[in-house]
Formats: C-alpha cells, structure tokens, sequence
C-alpha cells in the first residue's frame, strides 16, 4: 500500500471498496461469502423462541466521556434462566441444570448491562486480519479488567484483600465455579499452577516483572488458606500487583512466560502432562508428537491448543470431553463465556460455555449469543470495509479516525454507528526517542541531547497534525495523563516545550555546531558524509502523522526517512532506527504503563531496550543505567553512554519505589508526578496527541447488537462479550436484510450519542 500522501490512501481503500461490492454480486469472492454463511448459517435448528427473564433492570446512565463499570452492586437474582441450547442439552442429559452449572447463590458473578436485559440466540461476527485469542473476547481470569482500564471485577477470584503492609495478598474463591467441561474449579487448580508450574525452574524459569518484588528480587510464597482461600506473601511491600496492565496475569490456561498459567489452572487436564503426576510413557510419546524437547513444549502447547490461531488448523468438537482429545490434539477448557472450537486460516470460532459463571442482573445465564465467528480477511482495509458492507457485526480492525469521513458516509446505508473508545492515557502519538543508539557515533549522541530533543519538540506542529489527521480530536501534548487522573502533573508540564516554535528549534540546533553547507535545504553531519538523516519506525496507524512530521521537520534541515514498523521491537531492530511513533492506552496509571514503554523495564522497551533488559533480569543480563554504567557497547569504541545524566536510572527508581507504596497514598502520587516531569523535561518521549483513541478506539456496530458501551478501555475490544445481544436474538447472516427496527446510526461525535 503507497503512503505517498493520505487523498491516495482513501481512493486506495475506495478502490478495494468498490472491488469488494463487485465481488459480493458474484466473482471470486462469491464461493468464499457462500463458505461464510454457510457456517453461520445454523440459527435456531427447531428450538423455540427464549423466553428470557426480564424483571426490573434500568441501565445506569454514564457522562459525556465517562466509563460504565462492569462490577454489580445492586440486588442479587435469586433465580435462573438459561438458553434454548442450554435447555436441550440439559435435557439429553449432556450438561447440568443452570443452577448446578453456576456457583453457589452468593458466588454467582452478576454483570450489568449497558443498555437492557438481552435476548439469546444468534452469532456475533467480528473480522480480523492478525490472529485472534479468546481472552479479549471474554471474561476471564481471577479478575477482569474493567471499562475504564484501570478497576478489576472479580471473576473466578470473588474477593481479593490486601495487609496494610503491602505483602499479603488473600484471594477468596466463588464456591461452585466451573471450567467448560463441567469439573469443579478448586483450590487445586491454584496450588498445581503455583507449586507445579510457576515455582517449577524446570518449566519456568523465572516469574514475569509483575510477580517479582522489586526491593528484593523474589517472587511470592503460595499458601492454601482453606478450600476457598490462598495466600501471596511477599518479602516486601508490594502493593502494584492488582494494579497490573495485563489481564494476563490473573488469568487460567496462561499468561506468564513460556505459557504458564499464572494464577490458576485445569489441574484435573494438564496434570497428566506434568513428570510429577502424568504417565511417563505417554508424555514421552506426546514430546514425540508435538516435535518438543521435553515435557514443558508438550504443557505449553497444550495450554495454547485454544489461544492462538493455527494450532491447529481444523474444528475442535464441541461435545463435552472431559479429556479434551480430537484427532491426536489436546485442549484444555475455559473458565470464561466462550470456548474456542475453531482455530484455522479461514475465521476462530468460539461457543457458548453452558458452565458460565455469570448471569445478567435479572438471573439469565450469560451469554446471551450462541457463539462469536472472528473472520479473518485479507489486511486492514478490508476488514474495515467488510463491516461497512454489514459482513460483521462489532469491528473494523484498528480504524483510523483520518478516515472518519468514509466512515460516516455509509453508517445509515450499512445500518451502523460509530463507538470511540478513549483511554486517559496522555500517549495516543508520540515520537520514543532510542538512548542506546550507536551504530552511527555522530546520532548516537544526538540521540541522548536533549537540547536536539527539545529542538524536535518545537518544530512539531502538533495542531495541524490534529486537525489534518485526527479531525481536531486529539489535544496537544507532553506524554501526560488526563487532568482529572492522580498522577496529572500539571498545565506547565504537559504543555512544556511542545509549542510550534521553528524559530527557536533553528536556534537549538545552529548553536549545535549544525548547518546547511550545501544549500540542499537539509542540515550537514559534523563529520562532513552528507545530510543529517535520520530513520523513522512508523505502524500504519500512525502513517500518515510521520508524514506530516516529515515535512514538518524537513523545515528545520532534518531529513527523516520513514520505515513501515512491525508490532515487535526485536534486538536485532533496536540499533536500526532512531525513532518510534507508538500509543499507550495506559498512561494514565505509571505503574501499569511503565513496563512496557514509559520506562525502559523489559527487553522490548524501544527507549533503552538493554537498559530494560538488565532490570528485569535483576542485573543478569543488558547495560546497567546511571552515570557510569557498565557499558556493552552495540558498536564499538566510539560509543556514548545512553544514561550519561542518570535520569533513566532515577526513572527506574521512581518506579521501583512506588510499587512499595499504597496506590493512593500522597507519596506514590508524588513519585508519578516527577516521573511524569522528568519524561516532559527531557523529552525521551516527545509527546504528541492524546484522548483521541487513535489506534482502537473507533468501533462499527451493527445497530440491532445491543449491550456495547458508549466508552471504554481500548484493549477490551468493546466490553464483556457476554453481554451482547442482538434485539430479536437473530443474527445477521442467517437473517439476510436484517436491519435494526429501534435503534438509528450515530456517531460519537453527536451529542445525542451519549443520550
């Protein structure tokens, strides 16, 4: 796809537009639209119509940019419903009755609603063009992320508490639980994943950054309470851990590294793969099977059979096995609303889960669809103009709000509306300078200057970028939360040295020793070997702002060559380029977002990758930070130390003290203030736009698919899946034509929306 400039981008994705519309009235496409409705095509198959619970239920209403909560605090059901399928399968004697598949009365998990009480029946169509995972479809885990990114809903854990000192964490266990297949979720299933697999050097070696206290290095001490409770003690105060980005570290069937489950796990299922309780012989013929070395890949594979897309590439059954074994493959269950039955090159399926611990506020089992279908189609664009033409139901892989206008054009034709989805991180677009470059001496010390990096900041014109590309949504400024977040440092330092100021970046880098010899309109290299160029690693979602930020920075003398960037930022990339545009849908917590890209923590941190390499092999491995690190140099002799003001250092620091400090506490508010000033002083990152859910946070819902909220926390994807529902409980492909008959299309930039 040319990047040339953005008109070419939106007459290439009309063109595609126009190939698909052709396509769908007959053409290659037409046996592969066929192939599609086919599968969906299955709605009702003879049973009746739901008849659904439907008490007294008033969705909360939720503020202009406000976030709805998927925690209930109202009354509980004291009966159950369940659907059409359940029903039949209970009355073939396959599964349960609905009040012996949830938990106990008082354990039930209850999740509101965002518009009414649902209706069963029908399949959800989502479209992708990168391989799906099941644990953003559902709720999962022993707690879940809730709208607003930043509170957790208790899910398998029904309680958490946490000591005053920071080190004990008690979990409590919602009695009557169960995985898909029907078996009891108990204490074991926690004790085997922590004594059996995540304490076990031999299938992991070390505990994910989120585990390990930071004071001390060690990860925490498991204990079995009772029936219902276990223990985390750690050697030290360490009050971040519920505060933690990732859903993934509470979660069962994985989440830690090497595919560890982390909190939890179907003890009664991978049992047998384990040295210490499975039959030797058959593990050795499983490592033979699976092409493994050892008896870890047969666990790991195992427990990825139902994430991760092409393992394999064939239907998984949808009986319930109680040993989960379908042509010589393996699964484990699930403890969320939907099983993966599917995983190929074609779409991942994902069916009702009859043992769904959840019900709606009036005591109907969750979920209300049959099943969700993620398509997987050919790239981005088409995606997107799949659920334009109504090929699905919520999505658009990664809408781009430059495209906004294309997308509002068609909603009444596709009978859609648009959903933004906005996080308070204050890092939608912003350019993460690399510290540690050094294949090239010359940058490598431009890079760690941070008069050049201020002189950047000025020659970025950040409100024609707005208004160009993100339709005046975005707001200008340093990588800084939401004002009305904790953490928000305040006006001086989330606008300091972000004003467009070409003059004054001119200064900067004249008083630098740079100038144009040549008269080529580019700046010269003090060692005289041609123009001062310097690389850009762009994503397609932020294409089109590198390109204005090109002909932006082309003004001051800097010649910027953009490279097309990947989701990885490997080693073997992290000396190659200078810059990253990236986002961050969790900046307005630091220590949920640090870790990943605000402070150089882990390997793939593209500001200090070997910097974040030796804090999370606790010294083990990577260049140390401060002033006098024990440098590895990347390029030989003439290298520059990347932390030569220890800033970085006293950034790491910061964070590594906060995690012993309780979340709101005057002093931890404190410390992610000054982290804040000091990435706004130095300018690592040169933030750019923010609030604008630039990268996920356009939706397209079909208007008859109810229950997705107005705003919410980008990586969710739009809610708990549970809750959604079609108005007539059919769905769109078995029901050509279906158009909504009580809801109109409408965008989140009417004021009407939020009605």
């Amino acid at each position: 796809m040319s990047h040339t400039n953005l008109l070419h981008y939106f007459f290439l994705l009309l063109s595609v537009f126009i190939v698909l519309t052709m396509a769908a009235c007959g053409g290659a496409d037409e046996k592969f639209d066929e192939d599609i409705t086919n599968q969906f095509a299955p709605n009702r198959g003879g049973l009746p119509l739901p008849v659904m619970n439907q008490g007294t239920y008033v969705a909360p209403k939720i503020p202009p940019g406000g976030y709805p909560t998927f925690r209930w605090e109202g009354e509980r059901p004291t009966s159950y419903n369940e659907s059409p399928i359940s029903a039949k399968l209970v009355k073939e004697g396959k599964i349960l009755p609905v009040e012996e598949r949830l938990p106990w009365p008082d354990d039930v998990l209850v999740l509101p609603l965002d518009d009414e009480v649902g209706i069963y029946g029908g399949f959800i169509r989502l479209t992708s063009s990168i391989p799906g995972k099941l644990d953003s479809l559902s709720v999962s885990g022993c707690f879940h992320r809730d709208a607003d990114g930043i509170g957790r809903v208790p899910t398998i854990c029904k309680d958490m508490s946490l000591s005053e000192d920071g080190r004990e964490y008690t979990f409590k266990l919602r009695k009557g639980a169960r995985w898909s297949d029907g078996y009891p979720i108990t204490i074991e299933d926690f004790r085997f994943a922590w004594e059996d697999l995540n304490n076990n050097k031999d299938y992991l070696p070390r505990l994910p950054l989120m585990l390990i206290n930071p004071i001390t290095g060690n990860g925490p001490e498991f204990e079995v309470i009772d029936d219902l409770t276990w223990k985390l003690t750690f050697d030290s105060p360490m009050f971040t851990l519920i505060e933690s980005k990732s859903g993934a570290i509470f979660s069962g069937t994985k989440g830690c590294t090497g595919g560890s489950p982390c909190f939890y796990t179907a003890s009664h299922i991978y049992k047998r793969y384990h040295p210490k309780y499975g039959d030797p012989k058959e593990i050795e013929r499983l490592i033979r099977y699976y092409s493994r070395r050892e008896w870890r890949g047969v666990m790991e594979t195992v427990q990825q059979n139902r994430n991760y897309t092409g393992v394999p590439a064939k239907p998984i059954p949808t009986e319930f096995d109680p040993y989960f074994i379908y042509d010589g493959e393996h699964y484990g269950p699930w403890s969320g609303g939907f099983v993966t039955t599917e995983l190929s090159d074609l779409q991942n399926s994902f069916e009702r889960n009859h043992y769904f611990m959840g019900v709606d506020p009036v005591g109907n089992q969750l979920p209300y669809a049959d099943g969700i279908r993620s398509v997987r189609v050919e790239g981005r664009p088409v995606a997107v103009f799949r659920c334009m033409a109504g090929e699905c139901d919520i999505g658009g892989v990664d809408m781009l709000l430059s495209e906004m206008p294309l997308y509002a054009a068609n909603m009444e034709k596709g009978d859609y509306s648009l959903q933004i989805y906005r996080a308070a991180s204050g890092s939608d677009a912003t350019v993460i300078t690399n510290q540690e470059y050094n294949q090239d001496p010359e940058i490598g010390e431009l890079m760690r200057t941070t008069e050049f990096r201020k002189a950047l900041s000025y020659a970025w014109d950040r409100a024609a970028v707005n208004e160009t590309v993100l339709g005046g949504l975005g707001t200008p400024q340093n990588w800084t939360p939401h004002p009305s977040t904790p953490y928000y440092p305040g006006l001086e330092w989330a606008t300091k040295d972000i004003r467009f100021d070409t003059e004054e970046a001119r200064r900067i880098l004249k008083e630098m020793g740079y100038k144009d010899r040549d008269g080529d309109g580019y700046l010269d290299r003090k060692d005289g070997t041609g123009n001062l160029e310097m690389y850009f690693e762009a994503m397609y979602q932020h294409y089109a702002i590198v390109e204005l930020l090109q002909k932006q920075w082309a003004d001051i003398g800097i010649k910027l060559i953009i490279r097309e960037g990947t989701r990885a930022y490997t080693a073997a990339e992290r000396n190659k380029q200078y810059f990253v545009m990236s986002g961050s849908n969790y900046g307005d917590n630091p220590w949920q977002v640090a870790w990943t890209r605000l402070v150089p923590l882990v390997r793939g941190n593209a500001m200090a990758p070997t910097i974040g390499e030796f804090y999370v092999t606790g010294g083990r491995e990577g260049m140390s930070p401060g002033r006098n690190p024990e440098f590895r140099p990347l390029a030989g002799p003439e290298t520059y130390p990347a932390d030569a003001s220890g800033n970085i250092k006293h950034l790491q620091d910061i964070w590594t003290e906060g995690r012993a400090i309780p979340q709101f506490s005057s002093r931890r508010i404190e410390l992610g203030k000054e982290l804040y000033r000091i990435i706004a002083s130095e300018k690592y990152h040169i933030g750019g736009l923010a609030f604008t859910g630039i990268g996920r946070g356009i939706r397209m819902r079909r208007n008859n698919v109810r229950n997705t909220p107005k705003n919410h926390f980008p990586s969710n994807f739009g809610g708990t899946k549970e809750a959604h529902y079609f108005e007539d409980g059919l769905d769109n492909v078995s029901n050509p034509g279906n158009r909504s008959k009580r809801y109109r299309s409408i965008s989140f930039l009417d004021p009407a929306y939020w009605d």
